[in-house]
């Protein structure tokens, strides 16, 4: 099932739980509601120390890499190691009691940067056995990635397989100009694949399809009360307009 299918039918089950013509939304909006319905649910599956398969996560392609500034890293990188930095922020990763489902590696696979911490990070430089390990690790959203220079100098993308929290507004990749008729010779974000085992996907449209509806809700409510403070206004610049007798 692809992104753009699960839209669809999160879609027609919304606008037939709500009775108004004014019921429609963007399908960028469902599929954010969706990417948060889905961590809800995978985070319920974990509370209930249930295994998540690989079915569940979704790949960061291609992510851009540049040399991190002097002013950007948490320490002076090791001897012989450069810091590189994503060129733009990246979804937060799912957090659960068992920790982050999130792995770091090249884009063939064959070098793999196991995750760190900024603080953790700033306490290996003086460690003989540890200073040059390649790691990777998040700082205000950005990934940082530490490799020997040689490797550094040829890492220009990164891919990055986790489970995250919402990866709706992620197009931060060599095929950011796609567009939803896939022209640019990539695939459309809404034309991929729907990371999910197929047990939690009905799990995930019910949640979904709630959400909207309360969503639709509130903004109901709220154009009733902005239509109520209109109509209290002019009746108010009304009666100041009546002539005393």
């Amino acid at each position: 099932m692809t992104n753009k299918e699960i839209v669809e039918r999160v879609k027609s089950l919304y606008q037939t739980g709500v009775s108004s013509d004014d019921n429609r939304m963007s399908d960028r909006l469902i599929y954010s509601v969706i990417s948060t319905a889905k961590a809800m649910v995978l985070r319920q599956e974990v509370s209930k120390n249930r295994k998540l398969s690989e079915r569940n996560y979704d790949f960061l392609e291609c992510v851009p890499l540049s040399k991190a500034e002097a002013h950007d890293c948490p320490c002076a990188p090791p001897s012989g190691c450069l810091i590189l930095k994503s060129d733009c922020t990246l979804p937060r990763p799912l957090h659960t009691k068992n920790g982050e489902y999130i792995t770091v590696s090249s884009i063939d696979g064959s070098k793999s940067f196991p995750k760190t911490t900024w603080l953790a990070k700033s306490k290996k430089k003086g460690n003989k056995y540890t200073s040059k390990t390649q790691d990777s690790f998040f700082k205000d959203d950005y990934l940082y990635i530490t490799a020997p220079t040689n490797d550094a100098i040829t890492l220009k993308t990164i891919t990055v397989m986790g489970i995250f929290e919402d990866i709706s507004d992620f197009y931060c990749n060599y095929c950011e100009d796609c567009d939803d008729d896939a022209t640019s010779g990539c695939t459309a974000p809404l034309d991929k694949e729907f990371k999910l085992d197929y047990a939690l996907i009905e799990r995930v449209i019910e949640v979904a399809v709630s959400e909207l509806i309360r969503m639709f809700s509130l903004r109901q409510d709220d154009k009733l009360n902005n239509a109520n403070d209109d109509t209290q206004t002019q009746t108010s610049q009304q009666n100041t307009r009546r002539p005393v007798r």
